[in-house]
């Protein structure tokens, strides 16, 4: 997730231009704990609402990646 890999994955990304000085704050301090770890997800989840929005970009990129390509008027 998230806070256990090397980069940052799209809801931390997302809520970095909301709540910048928390969530940067966090992902330099590369936390080991799971109690700072959960209090992070849940302020993503709850406060910044970073993983609704992610979840709604993905589901959008889907749509639009499952939807067969446009037809080509060859004349």
């Amino acid at each position: 997730m998230l806070l256990g890999m090397g980069a940052p994955a799209e809801p931390g990304i997302t809520s970095i231009g909301i709540y910048s000085s928390f969530t940067l704050d966090v992902l330099q301090k590369r936390p080991t704990t799971p109690t700072l770890k959960q209090y992070t997800i849940d302020h993503l989840r709850f406060t910044t609402g970073s993983f609704d929005y992610t979840l709604k970009v993905m589901t959008e990129l889907e749509q639009q990646v499952r939807q067969p390509p446009p037809l080509l008027f060859v004349p």
